[in-house]
């Protein structure tokens, strides 16, 4: 764990990041977004106001939680690991997600040029899970832990005010700007070569469970030990933003891209950092996760209809 003095340091330079990449949108006159495929633009503040909102929320609800206690069972869970040597195996992961993604799409295309879009899901499974999984799981080989187990500690809730965290979920998901079919298209309605029970059965596993496990519960666990509660959330939500370019498409270069999913995707893993930081209830931020699939999943497959 690094000095006070660091952390101050390390959540400056984020925050800096985060100011520089929304000034640069305004620059080049790019403060919009498509908020879904085949749907309208929307003005980049529009999706702030969501995520202030839920930080608030997750702040006041409830109000004096006993965060402490949480915080020493976590310090237990992660008593005797290398977390800092951890942290760069999580980090190299990320970079061969990257790398996989790159390597499996011309592979995919020879065999079917149909199949290219599964390099991303694969290399993402493989990358983001199974490496990692393998490495600094609770059976991984970098494991030497003692205490309470972290995967028991996130996912067997027993404390009422750790389910709290549905009101920041809900309050959220209301008011997020993402468009919603005005009726889920039945399936015989969509091409054959768009199953919606198929994508959203890979959005939730693929997106918002997996996502959940790699940028929650084993990169923020670990930054928050080093740097700190904000610091580390905002480190996260910085990686979070950049892996979300991977297999994305930058019409208007990277430099756009690259703020676009600070200002945007990495405001939003604020939101998750800070939810999975107050309460350490994993099923909260995958019902997140779930219903932001939801929302864009659905009303690509109406207009695809």
């Amino acid at each position: 764990m690094v000095g006070t003095a660091v952390r101050r340091r390390v959540l400056s330079a984020g925050g800096a990041v985060f100011a520089a990449a929304v000034a640069l949108l305004f620059v080049i006159d790019e403060p919009r977004i498509p908020a879904a495929g085949g749907y309208a633009t929307s003005q980049i503040w529009r999706f702030w106001v969501p995520v202030v909102l839920g930080l608030l929320l997750i702040r006041w609800v409830p109000p004096r939680p006993p965060e402490q206690e949480l915080a020493n069972r976590v310090g237990a869970t992660m008593a005797g690991r290398s977390v800092g040597r951890e942290t760069l195996v999580l980090t190299a992961c990320v970079l061969g997600f990257l790398a996989g993604e790159t390597i499996l799409t011309p592979m995919f295309g020879a065999v079917d040029p149909s199949l290219a879009p599964l390099s991303y899901h694969t290399a993402k499974v493989l990358f983001l899970l199974f490496i990692p999984l393998m490495l600094i799981g609770s059976s991984g080989v970098m494991a030497d832990s003692c205490g309470s187990d972290l995967p028991r500690l996130a996912t067997r809730v027993t404390e009422r005010w750790r389910w709290a965290g549905l009101v920041p979920v809900a309050g959220y998901l209301l008011v997020v700007p993402f468009p919603l079919a005005a009726q889920p298209p039945e399936l015989g309605s969509v091409p054959e070569q768009y199953d919606l029970v198929a994508t959203l059965a890979i959005g939730y596993t693929v997106t918002a469970l997996l996502e959940v496990v790699f940028f929650q519960g084993f990169l923020l666990t670990r930054l928050e030990i080093l740097f700190g509660r904000w610091p580390g959330i905002v480190l996260m939500a910085l990686v979070y933003a950049l892996a979300s370019l991977v297999g994305g498409s930058m019409p208007n270069g990277i430099v756009s891209a690259v703020a676009g999913a600070i200002a945007v995707q990495g405001a939003a893993a604020l939101l998750y950092g800070y939810l999975w930081s107050r309460y350490r209830n994993i099923w909260l931020n995958v019902l997140l996760q779930m219903g932001i699939v939801t929302f864009i999943v659905l009303p690509v497959a109406e207009a695809a209809a």
